[in-house]
């Protein structure tokens, strides 16, 4: 284990190279527009798992921050929702069936309202430069935060806290099945996720997230696309007026079924885990 004195400083080293990632990403053009608002707000979500997982520590500035990189994240959000809309019905579209034709129609509706969602970003902020800036500055503000009063056990203390957060909403929302909870499991655990696996890359003896809570959160936020194009379904600027209502049924389906999908899988996972705890 890392000593206390320099744990601080690993910590806040990693996020901000998450932060520098996101910048570079950003500066991404041409045909890798999207890849790199992709890149850049899975390296912000890493950024902000930690510093949500030290703000209790580090103190309040670190909330600052992690708002500031929120606040960023939020403005690339429409245009990778327009993104995240055409990687969905691709997926759907690997097995079709009879809605086939409806897909393949409303695949092309969703890629032509992408690249003009892009071309409209990068109108207002050529290259994403004011954003750019935004994260040099949070980056700076970040690497002046009170990382030394961090120690070894917070982090781990923290961690637990976060794994509990995810145990109780994942509860929740298979117990009720609502798309706010099911969006706030989501979020929980992808938090729990994003911390372990950065501070594990980092080279902190930490505890990685097994295979199966990996799969867990992709699952989780495929399933999330699902309820974002359920809820594009009544766009009239998005799709045709005639495809909206049997698109809406054809993916409430599909969403309903990956939820019973990862409601199973659930289940034996917390079988597992009760089981590994008994055995501590």
């Amino acid at each position: 284990m890392v000593i206390d004195e320099a744990i601080g400083a690993r910590v806040c080293r990693l996020a901000g190279m998450q932060v520098e990632h996101a910048t570079r990403c950003l500066g991404w053009g041409g045909s890798r527009v999207h890849d790199g608002v992709h890149e850049a707000r899975k390296a912000l979500r890493r950024a902000r798992a930690l510093l949500t997982l030290v703000a209790p520590r580090v103190g309040s500035a670190t909330k600052a921050v992690e708002r500031e990189l929120a606040a960023v994240g939020r403005e690339l959000s429409s245009l990778r929702d327009a993104m995240a809309r055409v990687e969905t019905l691709d997926r759907l579209l690997t097995h079709a069936g009879n809605d086939a034709p409806l897909l393949r129609r409303c695949r092309r509706a969703a890629a032509s309202a992408c690249a003009q969602a892009a071309r409209t970003a990068l109108t207002a902020d050529p290259g994403f430069a004011a954003l750019r800036t935004r994260l040099h500055d949070a980056g700076t503000a970040l690497r002046a935060l009170p990382w030394s009063r961090l120690h070894s056990d917070d982090l781990q203390l923290a961690l637990d806290h976060a794994d509990a957060r995810a145990r109780k909403a994942r509860d929740r929302a298979c117990k009720h099945d609502r798309d706010a909870q099911w969006h706030r499991w989501r979020r929980r655990l992808r938090l729990l996720v994003h911390a372990r696996e950065t501070l594990c890359d980092g080279g902190l003896a930490l505890r990685s997230s097994a295979a199966d809570e990996l799969q867990l959160a992709t699952a989780l936020g495929r399933a999330q696309d699902l309820v974002v194009l359920k809820r594009d379904c009544a766009s009239e600027v998005l799709f045709a007026r005639a495809d909206r209502k049997p698109l809406r049924r054809a993916v409430a389906k599909r969403l309903r079924r990956a939820r019973r999908r990862i409601a199973r899988s659930t289940g034996a996972l917390a079988a597992k885990s009760d089981d590994e705890s008994q055995d501590i």
